[in-house]
Parts: C-alpha cells; structure tokens; sequence
C-alpha cells in the first residue's frame, strides 16, 4: 500500500504509475510516482483546460497566483490586457503557444513592480523582454547596451 499526495488515500502499488530508469551498472529500475494514475489524469485535464483558455485569461490567471504568492495587489480583468501584434520593448512579434513559453510569447510586465498588477500598471511585452528587464535597474540596462555596442579591447 502507498498514500497519494494529492487525495491522501492509501492505494495498492499498482494504482501508481512506474518511473523507470537505469543505475550505474545499467540495471532497469522504477519508482512509484507520488501521485495516484486517477489524480495524475485530473492534473492533465487541468492542463488541458488551462490551454483552451484565451491568451488574456492565462495571463490574469499566473499574474493572480504571482500576486498572491508574493503578497502584491492585484485587481485586473480580461478586458484590462491589450496584447499588441508586436513587443513594444523589443519589436519581435507576440505570438500566442498554449501550454508553451517561447521567446516570443505574450508576457504581462509590471510597470513598476511595486505596485502590483493593478489597472495602468502593466503592459504586455514579450516573454524575452521581461525576462531581460527582470532584476536590472534602467541603468544597468544602459551600461549592458553600451557594453554591447563596443568591441572588447
């Protein structure tokens, strides 16, 4: 018998699913995973309904669960995210890959990050953009510039 992580419930091995692998000496060995096959299979119908949602709508739904994470106000709706066809930081277009995160995909950044995602306080840039502008301040993204625009000596 083996307890779930997701329901609790104590279940025979055979309710789990086998993760196989090989040791050292090339021997075939598994693990039981943590959750059960019924609980697994609602993670992906989770999933499966998480892509079918609207490109807004997963954008309010991270930014929601980031917020309350990090305990930052949050008071957007669907109808508050515009999402250009292209970033306005770098120029690349936005393009929308459910269940998939590119360099191109739509990202939502906090103007200033202080104050949250609240209405007036975010944009929607490219995932690579915000991911450039994450933890650097205006000027250290400057002197990056400058950096990069003359050759080593």
């Amino acid at each position: 018998m083996k307890s779930c992580r997701k329901c609790g419930e104590d279940k025979p091995e055979d309710a789990f699913t086998k993760s196989w692998w090989r040791d050292q000496a090339g021997n075939r060995k598994y693990t039981l995973r943590l959750d059960c096959k019924p609980c697994e299979n609602s993670k992906k119908d989770r999933k499966a309904i998480y892509r079918a949602l609207t490109i807004e709508a997963r954008l309010i739904y991270g930014s929601r669960n980031r917020a309350q994470q990090t305990g930052i106000p949050h008071n957007l709706t669907a109808e508050d995210i515009i999402i250009p066809d292209v970033c306005p930081a770098l120029g690349i277009p936005l393009i929308d890959t459910p269940g998939t995160r590119t360099d191109n995909s739509p990202s939502l950044d906090k103007i200033i990050p202080s104050l949250g995602y609240v209405r007036g306080n975010v944009a929607v840039i490219s995932w690579r953009a915000n991911r450039l502008k994450n933890d650097a301040s205006p000027l250290e993204l400057e002197r990056l510039a400058a950096y990069c625009k003359t050759p080593p000596q």
